[in-house]
């Protein structure tokens, strides 16, 4: 941790008690039709009590930006180009104000107090560290989720598993010093899909320590189409057969293969226990989709493989 952050008190308590380090919160956007506007709103609604900005990275492909940031008190909009959730994050580094930079989506709606606890455990920790908070899915109607909507509230963006026993933490809530950020250098460019978990990987290689926060929370909207799901599955196949090979190792190991060619119907059962609404009808929609997703993922990567072995190719 800097010098000036490890001679301050962590925050406790409500705004206001200890000293608060400025934050800039990037967020990068990327085909845009308006559900920004509610994220603006959530950031806008902010409990936290020290200097606050946010950053906005235009990555093509959206609708007046301007308007829907309207909310915000102090916001800067950057263009970058180059495609890609993660070149969007680094080109925001070079305006960030901050001493503490905080990430999330432009799809995501954090709640108030995510920024004033996520910090407090990031200022808490005696050497350098990262903080992942808490990931909430949702469907739109709870009442009447949709199959993929099923799938995704239980599923997708695991974030306690990632921090705690995978050292990473998705950006869609992911929290960190400036300096630690320049020590581990900038997300990889190259990368569609797995970027952040390939920057845990680097950071936590170099000592700096993963944290949980299940206090700092946002919310994100499930995939409600099938066809969201795949294009997920695809990009995360792809993104999960790049960095292995990054780091030298097979593509697949004997666990993931047993996985995707032997799946059991009894512990997604009793997974389906844990959707918001575990109806008979909807733990039967669940487990169908579930199974089908796992063989769905399990095909992408080993098409991706097969399609880039040798090739050097990219996601």
């Amino acid at each position: 941790m800097s010098a000036d952050l490890e001679a301050r008190t962590a925050p406790e308590g409500a705004p206001g008690a200890g000293t608060w380090p400025a934050v800039t919160v990037v967020v990068p956007v990327h085909g845009d039709r308006g559900e920004l506007r509610q994220t603006a709103q959530a950031l806008a609604a902010q409990d936290y009590a020290g200097p606050l900005d946010v950053v906005l990275v235009d990555n093509g492909d959206n609708l007046g930006l301007e308007r829907s940031a309207g909310a915000l008190p102090s916001v800067q909009l950057v263009r970058e180009r180059t495609p890609g959730s993660y070149a969007a994050r680094n080109a925001a580094l070079a305006v960030a104000a901050g001493e503490v930079l905080a990430f999330t989506d432009a799809d995501c709606l954090p709640e108030p107090a995510w920024l004033r606890e996520g910090v407090a455990a990031l200022v808490a920790q005696e050497g350098p560290a990262f903080v992942g908070g808490a990931v909430r899915l949702f469907a739109r109607d709870p009442e009447r989720p949709t199959l993929a909507e099923l799938w995704d509230v239980l599923n997708f963006l695991q974030q306690e598993d990632y921090v705690r026993t995978q050292g990473w933490a998705a950006t869609a809530n992911m929290i960190t010093l400036r300096s630690t950020l320049e020590r581990v250098g900038p997300f990889d460019e190259r990368l569609k899909s797995g970027g952040d978990r390939e920057w845990g990987e680097r950071a936590s290689r170099l000592g700096v320590r993963a944290v949980y926060c299940p206090q700092a929370v946002v919310r994100h909207p499930a995939r409600a189409r099938m066809a969201e799901l795949q294009a997920k599955a695809r990009r995360v196949a792809r993104g999960d057969v790049e960095n292995r090979r990054r780091s030298g190792r097979p593509a697949f190991d004997p666990g993931v293969v047993r996985a995707g060619l032997n799946p059991s119907p009894r512990s997604t059962f009793r997974r389906s226990a844990d959707l918001p609404h575990p109806s008979p009808r909807n733990r039967a929609r669940y487990v169908a989709v579930a199974l089908w997703m796992r063989y769905y993922t399990f095909g992408a990567k080993l098409t991706h493989v097969v399609r880039t072995r040798g090739s050097g190719q990219r996601p």
